[in-house]
């Protein structure tokens, strides 16, 4: 133990090997901030393959729209979206679909969070329940079932 503490005072006055360098790890909220937009790519893309799986399967006709930090599900040639997904703040990302049965639009939020091995999911609603924790391709299937 006093080894490494005179390695560690040596290495300051510059009279010997140092020892290697704690790698600082960021705080949560500091990696959230950066997984944020990843985690709305990463759900557009999710969003993406279930919109050509759809098409694909029963010819419905949808395309995805993509701008920083929004993406929507439209019918094709049709200005209203069916599903609109945006940025909100630091960990939520907004959401509005079309639920057909009721004919009506839906919002709710969905927060993004960050595990300790720094990879991000998503805390989906679930009411009356607690918000379930989901993954990318999960939350596009939650998010485009009701549109049918």
């Amino acid at each position: 133990m006093n080894l490494n503490r005179d390695k560690l005072d040596a290495s300051l006055q510059g009279n010997g090997p140092a020892l290697a360098p704690i790698e600082a790890v960021p705080p949560p909220q500091e990696r959230l901030g950066a997984e944020i937009p990843a985690a709305v790519n990463y759900l557009c893309q999710a969003i993406r393959v279930a919109v050509e799986d759809v098409n694909a399967r029963f010819n419905a006709g949808l395309e995805v729209r993509q701008t920083a930090g929004t993406f929507e599900v439209h019918e094709i040639e049709k200005p209203a979206a069916l599903i609109r997904v945006d940025l909100t703040d630091a960990n939520d990302i907004q959401y509005s679909h079309f639920i057909r049965r009721e004919n009506q639009m839906e919002s709710g939020t969905m927060h993004v969070c960050v595990g300790g091995n720094g990879e991000s999911s998503i805390l989906f609603p679930d009411l009356p329940r607690s918000p379930l924790q989901v993954s990318y391709r999960e939350a596009s299937k939650r998010l485009l079932n009701p549109i049918f």
